[in-house]
């Protein structure tokens, strides 16, 4: 695994991968030195999912995160310019500027973290949501059921799980 290098102190030869079931990545790659994190390996069902962009910040010619506004010379010492789809390809976006961001390694982290973790909360909402408001357009709920129906459902899916 040479094609890596620590940023923590240098390490290019000594890695090995742990694996994080508990994340929506694959294996996390750890120096062998200092047992610093190096960088997350794609889950095997993945790997030929994930295809990279044509677009690189210095192709585009921005040195700024799209998303924060800071400049490249402001990031930091562990930060980069990444490109993020808002349309990922494997879910049918395009690999075109009008789908690509530029964006620095902590906004990449909080967009992915909004798109995995709190979209599926949010989902189940809006499916609960459309079913109800369906129902009250096609008169088989009156608008206080639906009023009451919509506050249950909501408590119904901010319960922790093992509230059930």
């Amino acid at each position: 695994m040479s094609d890596f290098t620590c940023r923590s102190c240098g390490n290019t030869k000594d890695f090995y991968p742990i694996p994080r079931p508990d994340t929506p990545h694959g294996d996390e790659l750890i120096c062998g030195n200092c047992k610093s994190h190096v960088k997350w390996m794609k889950k095997e069902k993945n790997k030929n999912k994930r295809i990279g962009s044509r677009f690189s910040p210095a192709l585009l010619d921005v040195n700024y995160c799209e998303v924060c506004l800071r400049q490249r010379s402001r990031l930091g010492r562990n930060e980069t310019l990444d490109i993020h789809h808002k349309i990922e390809i494997q879910d049918g976006g395009p690999d075109e500027r009008d789908n690509v961001l530029v964006v620095c390694t902590h906004c990449h982290k909080l967009i992915h973290h909004v798109r995995c973790y709190m979209n599926d909360a949010f989902g189940d909402l809006w499916e609960h949501y459309e079913e109800l408001k369906s129902a009250m357009e096609q008169k088989e709920l009156s608008t206080s059921e639906y009023e009451d129906k919509v506050i249950t459902t909501m408590h119904e899916i901010e319960k922790a799980p093992w509230e059930d």
